[in-house]
C-alpha cells in the first residue's frame, strides 16, 4: 500500500502547558534550531522520494506539528482524534477540514470515547492498536467497523510512553521495535506471539524516543543519535537507517513518526 504524509511547519510550536512528562515550560522550544530540523526531517524525505503535504499553521495550537495524533487516514478514509486534552482539541477540526477538501470520508467516534492516531500502528495488513493513557479501549470496536479490519490491542500503561508510536515500530510484518518496559506483560506476549523477532530498546535510546521513527518503504528514518547496538539489529531489516536531529520534537513529547502523518492510499 503506498503512502503519502502530511506535515506541519513549526512556525508557532512551543510549549505553552505541560500535559505529557516530557513537556515543561522551563524547558523552551528553540524556534529557529526546530525549525531547522524540520527542514532537515523534509530534506531527508526528498531525497528518499516520499511525498508530502503541509498543513498552514495555527498560531492558536502550538502542538499542531505532532500531525499523527489528529488521526487515521487511510483509504479516503479519516478517523478524526477525539483528544484526551482541551488543549488539543482544535488540532482535529483543523485536521478534518484539510481531509474534508482532500475528498475523504470524515469518521467521527463517540463523544466519550477517546482516539488519539498515535495509538495506531499500520504495516500492510498488520493494525495495531494502543490503548490506556490516550486513547479508550471502546474506540477499538468502531475503528475495526470503520475499516474493516481487526486490531492488534496493546494496553498502555506508562505514563511516559503513552502512545503507541513511542514505544513500538513495526519494521516488517515479522519484525518489530519495542520498549518493553512500556507494556504490560500480557502486552509483550502480544509482540511475541505477532513476530518473530522483537527488538528490544535500551533506556538510553529511549530518552531519544527511538521508536518513534518512520519506516517508508524498507527505509527508516530516526532521530540522531541512537545506539550502533539498535543500528545493529534494524539492518538486516531496512534497506537504509537514516537519522535526523529532532531533539526540540522530544522536549515536546514526539519525533518523527509524531510529526509525520502516514497517509494510506
Amino acid at each position: 500500500m503506498k503512502k503519502s504524509l502530511l506535515l506541519c511547519p513549526p512556525t508557532y510550536y512551543d510549549i505553552k502547558y505541560e500535559i505529557n512528562p516530557w513537556m515543561s515550560k522551563d524547558n523552551p522550544i528553540d524556534k529557529a534550531r526546530a525549525m531547522e530540523q524540520y527542514e532537515t526531517l523534509t530534506y531527508a524525505y526528498e531525497q528518499l522520494g516520499v511525498k508530502y503535504d503541509e498543513l498552514a499553521p495555527d498560531e492558536s495550537v502550538p502542538d499542531q506539528v505532532f500531525t499523527t495524533d489528529t488521526g487515521h487516514a487511510e483509504n479516503k478514509k479519516f478517523i478524526r482524534a477525539n483528544f484526551k486534552y482541551d488543549e488539543r482539541k482544535k488540532e482535529a477540526d483543523i485536521a478534518e477540514a484539510y481531509f474534508t477538501e482532500k475528498g475523504f470520508h470524515i469518521h467521527m467516534l463517540p463523544s466519550d470515547v477517546y482516539f488519539e492516531g498515535g495509538d495506531l500502528l499500520k504495516f500492510d495488513d498488520i493494525y495495531i492498536f494502543g490503548h490506556g493513557k490516550r486513547s479508550s479501549k471502546e474506540a477499538q470496536k468502531p475503528i475495526e467497523k470503520v475499516l474493516g479490519v481487526e486490531l492488534i490491542d496493546v494496553e498502555l500503561p506508562d505514563d511516559i510512553f503513552y502512545h503507541l508510536d513511542t514505544c513500538i515500530a513495526i519494521i516488517t510484518k515479522n519484525v518489530v521495535v519495542a520498549n518493553l518496559n512500556a507494556l504490560t506483560k500480557d502486552g509483550v506476549e502480544t509482540l511475541n506471539h505477532h513476530f518473530s523477532t522483537v527488538i528490544p530498546t535500551t533506556e538510553e535510546d529511549n530518552a531519544l524516543m527511538v521508536c518513534n521513527l518512520m519506516n517508508i518503504g524498507g527505509n527508516a528514518v530516526l532521530t540522531q543519535g541512537i545506539s550502533n547496538t539498535l543500528k545493529d539489529a534494524l539492518r538486516p531489516h531496512v534497506e537504509l537507517i537514516s537519522t535526523t536531529p529532532m531533539s526540540e520534537y522530544i522536549k515536546g513529547g514526539g519525533s518523527v513518526h509524531c510529526v509525520s502523518l502516514e497517509i494510506f492510499e
